[in-house]
């Protein structure tokens, strides 16, 4: 999973996948969910500096692991 910000767009996008988009649905205003066939690999989140701290945010991007569940 990775996390993006780009303050131009004041947008954050969360990738679940490398995969392409087939189809975008608006869940909100603000909200917009990616999807790959019915895998769903990304969040888009609009209007970011409202909802969260961003002064002086340049740019953000995080790298999270996946967890594999131990079997």
């Amino acid at each position: 999973m990775n996390v993006t910000y780009d303050p131009k767009a004041d947008a954050m996008y969360i990738y679940f996948s490398d995969k392409k988009s087939t189809n975008t649905v608006e869940l909100r205003d603000d909200l917009l969910v990616d999807y790959a066939g019915e895998e769903m690999i990304g969040i888009e989140v609009l209007g970011v500096s409202r909802k969260v701290a961003t002064k002086g945010m340049t740019s953000l991007t995080l790298s999270v692991p996946t967890v594999v569940a131990a079997s």
